[in-house]
């Protein structure tokens, strides 16, 4: 319910802190961000889990913590730009450099389904993220059936997916926001972007067939940077 909320209300944030031709770049950190829990939870889940007599639901006990503090953390220090006591008006500048003012219209349901640009998100998102969650979800579960890995085993495979993950979205979002900046249109820049993630996807079709643990995981590695970007939208 949370995640969900989440990504929606981060793009909202980029969009009001930072101008187009950055936000490409600071959409790959926070999703960088986002990938930090992840590698931490391969290395803590298993001893949490095994200190609690191999209890699976003692692994959700820590992360109620840290969302508390992450909610005070937002709440006491997040307001808009124009806001901010520690925004100065050059860097307001900056970030208002290539706005754009909001119609006040509401636009219909109707009029986004028939916008070729939506259908083009919504189309990458929907082929793109089942494969991201299949991964997230079933790939302990395939490194222990394919190669025999357990719980304690599994930590530093799953550390170094998404250790890769977390730089190659911060390094494509820099590629997306460079291209801008060398004057390509938002257009231009974007789909540009999206072409070379799709490129590095294709070779995830070979981890079935690849009978070495960590050809497999340097596969996988490929795949899961060029997921994240699609957040760009």
């Amino acid at each position: 319910m949370g995640q969900s909320g989440n990504f929606p209300v981060a793009n909202k944030v980029i969009a009001e802190w930072f101008p187009k031709k950055e936000r490409a770049f600071a959409v790959g950190l926070y999703n960088g961000g986002a990938s930090v829990g992840t590698l931490l939870s391969p290395l803590i889940v298993p001893v949490v889990v095994a200190a609690y007599g191999n209890d699976w639901r003692a692994a959700f006990l820590w992360t109620l913590q840290v969302s508390v503090i992450w909610i005070i953390c937002w709440l006491f220090f997040y307001r808009k730009p124009d806001k901010h006591r520690m925004v100065s008006q050059q860097e307001l500048t900056h970030i208002n450099s290539d706005i754009e003012k909001e119609s006040p219209e509401k636009i219909k349901w109707a009029t986004l389904l028939k916008t070729r640009e939506v259908w083009g998100i919504c189309v990458g998102k929907f082929i793109a993220d089942p494969i991201w969650w299949f991964y997230l979800f079933w790939g302990a579960k395939f490194l222990n059936g394919k190669y025999g890995l357990n719980l304690k085993e599994i930590g530093i495979p799953f550390f170094t997916i998404y250790l890769v993950s977390w730089g190659g979205g911060i390094f494509l979002g820099w590629l997306s926001s460079r291209f801008l900046k060398r004057d390509w249109s938002l257009n231009k820049g974007r789909k540009m972007g999206f072409l070379i993630c799709a490129a590095f996807a294709l070779p995830v079709m070979l981890v079935p067939h690849v009978d070495n643990m960590w050809l497999a995981i340097g596969i996988i590695h490929l795949l899961i940077p060029t997921i994240k970007p699609l957040n760009l939208s």
